[in-house]
């Protein structure tokens, strides 16, 4: 993959992808969320594009990066990617915070030129649930197990509801 993403959690993936960038230079991206991930609306998602040169070394791109994510209505969200810089070696981090529910598609690239693994495909799905945005459905009254000599089933319904209302 060519976008790293990581959880709340921190995961760390070990394998890495690597694929040539505009320039010929080599660029190379640890990542710990897969394409097909499922998380659950409101986690916030860590992206760590981490771009190296041809030699393996980490390569700063000064706004040459470019991380957007796309949800399936088609809304486009434009993430800032910060640069840190920690002992000599530049990497990129860019936050995001779904909060609906459905398939997203996350590009990288630079200077304009997609990066290998991009796009990352990964579905949101509803959060916790919301005591005050959930909600029991009931069956019309009489509610009573027998009612003039016959019995009846009723189905009560609990839905939940997160509180971005998915």
């Amino acid at each position: 993959m060519e976008k790293g993403a990581s959880g709340k959690k921190g995961q760390e993936q070990k394998s890495a992808s690597k694929g040539k960038g505009a320039t010929g230079d080599e660029h190379r991206v640890l990542t710990a969320m897969q394409t097909g991930s499922e998380v659950p609306a409101g986690d916030m998602i860590l992206f760590n594009p981490q771009i190296n040169d041809a030699l393996g070394n980490s390569a700063p791109v000064s706004g040459q990066l470019s991380i957007v994510v796309i949800s399936s209505e088609g809304s486009r969200t434009s993430l800032e990617a910060v640069e840190v810089v920690k002992q000599g070696l530049t990497t990129y981090e860019a936050r995001y915070e779904p909060r609906s529910r459905g398939e997203f598609r996350v590009d990288v690239t630079v200077a304009g030129v997609a990066i290998s693994g991009s796009p990352l495909h990964f579905t949101v799905r509803a959060g916790i649930p919301d005591i005050h945005k959930s909600r029991i459905i009931v069956p019309p009254p009489p509610l009573f197990a027998q009612f003039q000599g016959q019995s009846y089933v009723y189905d009560v319904s609990l839905v939940h509801v997160d509180k971005y209302g998915n």
